[in-house]
Parts: C-alpha cells; structure tokens; sequence
C-alpha cells in the first residue's frame, strides 16, 4: 500500500472510530435501549441503523485499504532518457522523453506545452494523473488525498468515496432525525434536575455538523461526477497544445456516470468503473 502509514497518518482516521463507537454506545444503549418506549419503534431504529452503519464501514474501508492505481510500465522513463538524467543532459532526455511519449495516447501538456513528467516516480505522467507528495506515488486519474482515509482517491477508489459519503451522510441524518425528539427530552429534563443523559444530546449536536459537513461534500463531488470531473480540474482545468479547456472529458449527464459507476452494483463498494484510468477519449 502506499499510503502514509506513520502515527500522525492514522490519527485522523483513529478520530472517525472513535466518533463511531461512541455514536454506536450512545444510539443502541443510551437511546434504543434506554429512551425509546415502542419494541415496534426499537426494532426499526435498530435494523436500520445497523445497515447504515455496515454500508458506512464497508465503503470506508474498501475506499481506505484500496491502494492508488498507479501508471503501468509503457509510461516509466525508457532506458536512454534515465541515462541522459542521470548525466545531467537535459537537451537529450527531453528528445528521449518525447519519442516515448509520442507513442503512448496523451493529450495533456505543461502550460509550456511539454508532456508532463514525474522525476521522482520517473514516469511521463498519462492525462489526468499527478503526483502525490503524501504517498509518494504518481496516481492515475486523482482527484485529492484524503486524511480522513489516509489514502489518496482516484480512479481505483473514486466510486467507493462517493458511496462512502452517501451512506455516511445517510448514516448521520437518520441519527438526527430520530434522536431529535428524546434530545429535547433529555434537554428539558437535565434542565429541571429530574434526568440527566448528555450521550444523546451530543450524539444528536455531533450528527448534525457531521451531516452538514459531509453533506456539502457529497453534492460536490456529485456536481463533479456528472460533469466527469476531479476536484484537481475543477480548481486547475487541463492544459492542451490548443490551450486550457475546462469539459474536455465530458461525454454527457449519463455517459459520464458510467464511467465512475459501471453498468451495474451502482449501490456496492465493488469497483465497477470503465476504462483503465490512463487513457481517455478526448473530446477536443
């Protein structure tokens, strides 16, 4: 995996669990066990909070432990620009590069109208793929890295993200919801010294900024996704030999969801997505 396995890599990503498990104690204990009268209204919260929580851990998991995809060995350096490199010829390792390049279907340019390259990974990087200085990888098709995930999302993992913010949007509103009403309860009594449970007034503050926050995240990325988008083209759009072009990747509403998406299992975090992450139709 490439990801930035050091301590204060994983810190992020041990807050999400932590803020798991106590929205876990604090949902089934103190609210389903403890505030709520109705078996009947006990049993539905229960069997649909725990489906929420399983789609919420099974995407961010698949989207976390699922390694970036990297460029394939056509885009490495060849033999003869390494050896101009290495000997500090930069005349000769840029006719090398292009001669490689050349033969390889790439359309994005530097503004200086050059093939973007990677010294550090030592390849000529395919359309809509950047370097990573957090995992130290070049990574096809990226669209950011994530600290909440430890790992950067891109075109091996692009589709379990947005289910990830689905069901995890999902997963807090449903929380709030139907908490709502025993927190003013639980309020109300702490107020007048009769009751005191503040496990579902937090749990119900801390749901709610969650769903606002991951709310706004979601239509973003849904904004890009039909738009078929990354969040790099969208702050910087590619450069070509004709200049900047801000839809080049665009084929329509329904083609564009296809892509990310596949043909079928829409709703599952299994990598349905089309293509091979470095070559792309261009739509100049």
């Amino acid at each position: 995996m490439a990801q930035n396995s050091g301590f204060c890599g994983w810190l992020p990503v041990s807050l999400v669990f932590i803020i798991l498990l106590f929205s876990y104690g604090a949902y089934v204990g103190n609210l389903c066990v403890f505030a709520v009268n109705s078996i009947t209204e006990k049993a539905c919260y229960l069997v649909i909070y725990h489906l929420l929580l399983f789609m919420l851990l099974w995407t961010y998991l698949v989207t976390m432990f699922t390694p970036p995809a990297k460029p394939p060995k056509a885009f490495q350096f060849p033999k003869a620009a390494r050896k101009h490199l290495k000997k500090d010829k930069e005349k000769r390792f840029k006719k090398s590069l292009e001669r490689a390049a050349k033969k390889l279907q790439i359309y994005t340019r530097t503004p200086e109208d050059e093939f973007r390259i990677c010294k550090i990974c030592k390849v000529i990087q395919p359309d809509r793929c950047w370097h990573c200085k957090t995992c130290n990888i070049c990574v096809l098709k990226k669209d950011h890295h994530c600290i909440w995930l430890n790992n950067c999302v891109g075109f091996s993992n692009y589709k379990s993200f947005i289910l990830f913010c689905l069901y995890s949007s999902l997963y807090c509103l449903f929380i709030s919801v139907t908490s709502a009403q025993y927190m003013v309860r639980s309020f109300t009594e702490m107020q007048s010294g009769k009751y005191e449970n503040t496990a579902i007034f937090i749990l119900f503050v801390i749901s709610s900024l969650v769903f606002i926050a991951l709310k706004y995240l979601l239509v973003y990325h849904l904004r890009l996704l039909i738009r078929n988008k990354t969040s790099l083209e969208h702050h910087r759009p590619p450069t070509f030999s004709t200049g900047v072009t801000a839809q080049t990747f665009s084929f329509g509403f329904r083609q564009n969801i296809r892509v990310v998406f596949g043909e079928k299992w829409w709703l599952l975090p299994v990598f349905t997505s089309l293509g091979d992450g470095y070559t792309f139709s261009c739509a100049l």
